[in-house]
């Protein structure tokens, strides 16, 4: 579905009952949902992981355990953590499976948080 458009026939009056209840759903569904700056503590990442301090050419050991601090508790989860996973130069994180369960059930998508998080982790 185009939301694009269905949003653009809202505006122009030409839409379906049904349509307006299908847009109305997708927006709650995102609106719930907060940006990854909204939700982790940015500053408290860096501080709690000392990334101003670490070597530039290796700045993470494999295994490694990485707190994330969140500024919007995800029920009664505070932080999340996650581990370093290293292979033939390159960095990911892998979260803690009660990391998962805890933004899976507010409605976040595990894979796309991690992707954010490496983006702010270098």
């Amino acid at each position: 579905m185009n939301l694009g458009k269905k949003y653009k026939q809202l505006f122009e009056g030409r839409i379906s009952s049904n349509d307006s209840k299908l847009l109305k759903e997708s927006y709650d569904d995102d609106e719930r949902v907060l940006p990854f700056d909204e939700l982790v503590d940015i500053d408290g990442l860096a501080k709690v992981n000392d990334i101003a301090g670490r070597n530039e050419q290796n700045m993470y050991e494999d295994e490694e355990e990485i707190t994330i601090p969140l500024l919007t508790p995800l029920g009664d989860v505070e932080e999340l953590m996650a581990t370093v996973d290293k292979d033939a130069g390159m960095t990911s994180f892998s979260l803690f499976s009660s990391s998962i369960e805890a933004l899976e059930a507010a409605g976040y998508d595990p894979d796309e948080f991690a992707e954010e998080l490496k983006e702010y982790m270098f």
